[in-house]
């Protein structure tokens, strides 16, 4: 369908290229609810998002061009956010293990990766107190 709509939109055909657009978000706005979890069906549906803007855009209807831009921004950033917070455990499990391993700096480095995504990430901020207690001699989960 992406194919489809990009051949279309450039050959200038607008008005199809929505129509394949309206099409791939009905068929993934049934699909989802089964699937609330998958990152790829998220995804494809900011960028069908994204490309029904771009086709608004050339049908010279600003309301719904900034309209989609919006929903699929608004996409995007759930997407970027859920992620962040993936990678931002997986980064504090590694600090974790190295923490258990005795080395504290590379637990301290894994823990601050984490805390850069996630700030107030409260197993981050405990793990980091633990690797600059380490750091300092004192045994780790005293």
């Amino acid at each position: 369908m992406q194919t489809r709509y990009i051949t279309l939109l450039v050959g200038q055909g607008s008005q199809q290229a929505l129509g394949v657009t309206r099409e791939a978000l009905r068929l993934l706005d049934q699909q989802m609810p089964s699937y609330p979890h998958d990152h790829y069906l998220q995804m494809s549906r900011g960028y069908f998002l994204k490309n029904q803007a771009m086709a608004l855009r050339d049908l010279r209807d600003q309301k719904g061009f900034e309209n989609r831009l919006l929903e699929a921004d608004r996409a995007f950033r759930t997407i970027q956010a859920e992620a962040e917070v993936y990678l931002s455990n997986a980064y504090n499990g590694v600090g974790s293990v190295e923490l258990l391993h005795g080395h504290c700096e590379q637990a301290l480095r894994w823990t601050d990766k984490a805390l850069e995504l996630v700030p107030d990430h409260p197993y981050a901020l405990h793990d980091r107190e633990e690797a600059l207690r380490c750091l300092k001699g004192d045994p780790v989960g005293a």
